[in-house]
């Protein structure tokens, strides 16, 4: 049952995310996701492999299930970065090397300076 439904979800979700969508004249107004990218559809598409793949080794051991942890751990992974990119925003400024600094410093300098226009008389 735990296949089935890794095989379905992801299924279902590309089914929605490639389907066109036409204007009232049968015109068509957007050809639906490009499946090539990467990101979600991405993911899916490694839920299905993983599922495949899992399906085909527990027919040696049925520790291969352990197989399935491997998406909930990147899952984790992914949110815990996405929760600490919210966490962190606007408490720390971005880190400046010594190059850019003196070239913004020295930029700042110059912009402060006194402008003087010449006339020709």
């Amino acid at each position: 049952m735990l296949t089935f439904f890794a095989y379905a979800n992801p299924y279902q979700q590309l089914a929605i995310m490639a389907k066109p969508t036409y204007f009232e004249s049968g015109e068509l107004e957007d050809g639906g996701f490009d499946l090539t990218t990467d990101g979600v559809c991405g993911y899916l598409h490694d839920v299905i492999y993983i599922t495949g793949f899992v399906q085909l080794t527990t027919i040696i051991s049925k520790k291969f299930w352990y197989i399935y942890l491997v998406i909930l751990a990147f899952a984790a992974y992914k949110l815990l970065g996405f929760v600490k990119g919210f966490m962190s925003l606007g408490l720390e400024g971005p880190k400046e090397d010594e190059k850019s600094k003196k070239k913004r410093e020295k930029m700042e300098r110059k912009a402060s300076r006194p402008k003087f226009a010449r006339t020709t008389n």
